[in-house]
């Protein structure tokens, strides 16, 4: 499960760059980021 969870943050991650170099809209993708990071990091609270 954890290991699920890095690579599922990598993923998230390496779109994410992709995406911010791509386009110039920040925020957008910043919101986005936010949206899928802090479930990841609610879950990771919880496993502790």
């Amino acid at each position: 499960m954890i290991v699920f969870n890095r690579l599922q943050q990598l993923l998230i991650v390496t779109v994410f760059l992709k995406y911010f170099f791509n386009q110039k809209k920040t925020n957008h993708y910043l919101l986005i980021a936010n949206y899928y990071l802090l479930p990841l990091h609610v879950q990771k609270n919880k496993v502790k």
